[in-house]
């Protein structure tokens, strides 16, 4: 597995600056991991996103989840004074992706319980797929729903499925992930959801993509009103909303925040949408470890460099 992740690493480790030992110093580090997760997974590994440094800057008082991958790269490279040489940082990315695995499990073990399923031996294919569906409708919604009993699971499966945009796109997506392994009749162990869910949450990246691809569509079709090249009026973008399965309804004060907001004109603000469809409330927060977020598409053009 070590080898795999070097093998991986290498073209962007050999492309960055190295210091006086011939390794990689902290922000280096910093940008080579987000260049992995991003390219691997397309996940935004949190505390280790490229605009901060995380473990400086966070209160201790913070989540502490939400900076453990930081915590972490700081002790790695702690124990190597000098930066990090490529043996190390596929140790460091084992180390995160095993952390990021621990979350699933214990997500699915929480699901299992929930739906009063035993995790010794094995259950049927149904009640897996069951698991399977309790715990996608969970990641997909950021863990934003209660759930006490396998008879509330099943009604907010059934009104997950009516209101999730996009949902028999995503329900033909996950039978590919299960490989048919839960299709027919017989029984199947813990050990076989899991490796699921893993899949599921190793490729979702590329999956979303397409709602990200969807997204920049319909935002660059009102571009020609602007005649401003990746601008979108202010006004065209809440218009949409009429017209799409899009809310394009966030005030102009958070855009602002969000630095997607050209007010280069005071008069005739607009949306830069490279911005827009990268911002952090078009991210999918699906674990404590890391979110799914639109590609930025100048990462495509950075690996064709490097």
């Amino acid at each position: 597995r070590l080898k795999e992740i070097e093998a991986a690493l290498h073209p962007v480790f050999e492309a960055l600056p190295k210091n006086g030992f011939g390794a990689l110093p902290h922000g280096a580090v910093r940008y080579l991991l987000h260049r992995f997760f991003i390219s691997q997974h397309g996940w935004y590994i949190k505390g280790l996103e490229p605009a901060g440094d995380t473990w400086n800057t966070l209160p201790r008082n913070d989540n502490t989840k939400d900076w453990i991958p930081s915590y972490l790269q700081e002790r790695v490279e702690q124990m190597h004074n000098h930066g990090l040489g490529l043996s190390s940082l596929a140790a460091l990315v084992a180390a995160l992706e095993d952390l990021v695995l621990a979350e699933a499990n214990l997500r699915l073990t929480e699901v299992y319980d929930l739906l009063q399923l035993p995790r010794e031996g094995t259950i049927s294919k149904i009640d897996a797929q069951k698991a399977v569906d309790t715990y996608m409708m969970v990641y997909l919604v950021a863990r934003k729903v209660n759930i006490s009993s396998p008879i509330e699971a099943e009604l907010k499966r059934e009104k997950f499925s009516a209101r999730y945009r996009g949902f028999s796109e995503m329900k033909d997506w996950m039978a590919k992930v299960e490989k048919e392994t839960l299709a027919g009749t017989g029984e199947v162990g813990f050990g076989t959801v899991r490796d699921i869910v893993k899949d599921a949450g190793e490729q979702f990246g590329a999956f979303n993509e397409r709602e990200c691809n969807d997204l920049r569509s319909i935002l660059l079709e009102m571009e020609k009103q602007s005649k401003k090249p990746g601008r979108v009026r202010l006004m065209d973008f809440y218009n949409m909303t009429l017209y799409s399965h899009w809310n394009f309804n966030e005030k102009i004060e958070y855009l602002r925040e969000l630095g997607v907001l050209d007010e280069t004109n005071a008069s005739q603000p607009m949306i830069i949408v490279a911005n827009y469809v990268t911002a952090p409330n078009n991210c999918l927060k699906a674990t404590n470890v890391y979110s799914v977020c639109c590609r930025d598409l100048c990462e495509d053009l950075m690996a064709q460099l490097e």
